[in-house]
């Protein structure tokens, strides 16, 4: 292995080489292989194990920097979007995480927090792809199981599901038809029969697992008493699209111990971030405790784990 010339050159993309839409995709694997050896280490060779670490906190800047530009907070270029656009967010998604976790910077959860609330309805279309949740969630996936909308015999979709979503492509008959001239993020029809924009995946579903329980997971530290934390992260909801969220200094950090008496405690089912916050009219700020390296990692290897039998097997095909 050592031998091939491809050996440590997997290197995500840099400045001079644009990112993909989706850091992790058929075509786009070694993000795998840098976020395993991220997780696991490399003792025998530390420069390679800096130079891994650093390569994901480049690129998860670079989200960040994407996400900002865009008017709904894609972690691409909102105007490119192709077939399983939704699985290039959550797998960006991802991305941010570890940067999180290894470099602990507030801005890798907010944008990660920006990117979700897209895929929950914050769209132009006011859709949530994700089955059963939000006000308009899809519910006729392209699904051979999943086919209430055609058999009465058939199950509705559960909860839970992420759809491909918008897609300029039209590669299925009836989006080409319906979705004539769309603009690209409403390129998208809740329908069994668009293939092309609305299909279910477990490649595309995996990460969503992935980024739900890290949100999880920050959400529970912000609550528990007796986790120690060796960073702070404040999530700030803010009309204000030019505002810089600047990392939380040590000595800013809030003990929940000793912020009881402010404590609000939020029930807004569109919210899954609990902890300390103060609210004003115009921004609602949440303080969330985090330890660098935490428990999500050995979730992600899991799923990573989960997905590499399936890249194989595609492969193959």
């Amino acid at each position: 292995m050592k031998a091939s010339p491809y050996h440590k050159n997997l290197m995500f993309p840099s400045a001079t080489n644009e990112l993909p839409l989706g850091i992790m995709a058929w075509e786009t694997t070694y993000a795998l292989g840098l976020l395993s050896v991220a997780a696991a280490g490399n003792a025998d060779d530390s420069d390679f194990q800096d130079a891994v670490e650093e390569s994901i906190i480049d690129v998860a800047d670079e989200l960040v920097k994407i996400t900002k530009a865009q008017t709904y907070k894609t972690p691409f270029d909102g105007a490119d979007v192709g077939w399983g656009s939704n699985a290039s967010v959550v797998n960006n998604m991802i991305v941010l995480g570890v940067a999180n976790d290894l470099d602990c910077d507030n801005k890798y959860l907010n944008t990660l927090q920006a990117n979700m609330t897209y895929l929950m309805g914050a769209n132009p279309l006011d859709q949530s792809y994700v089955t059963g949740y939000g006000e308009q969630a899809s519910v006729a996936p392209h699904h051979r199981f999943w086919a209430k909308p055609v058999s009465s015999k058939s199950p509705q979709a559960p909860s839970g599901a992420l759809i491909g979503g918008p897609n300029i492509g039209l590669e299925d008959p009836v989006a080409k038809v319906q979705l004539a001239d769309c603009d690209p993020l409403t390129c998208y029809l809740d329908n069994i029969d668009s293939w092309s924009t609305n299909e279910i995946t477990i490649n595309w579903n995996a990460p969503l697992a992935w980024v739900a329980a890290y949100m999880d997971d920050m959400a529970q530290q912000a609550e528990a008493d007796d986790l120690p934390s060796s960073c702070a992260v404040t999530i700030i909801v803010s009309d204000d699209e030019d505002e810089e969220l600047d990392p939380v200094e040590e000595d800013d950090v809030v003990d929940p111990k000793d912020d009881d008496e402010d404590e609000t405690d939020s029930t807004d089912d569109d919210d899954d971030t609990t902890g300390s916050s103060d609210k004003t009219d115009s921004d609602t700020t949440t303080t969330v405790t985090t330890t660098s390296g935490g428990g999500a990692f050995g979730l992600w290897q899991l799923m990573l784990l989960l997905s590499l039998p399936l890249l194989g097997r595609r492969i193959r095909k």
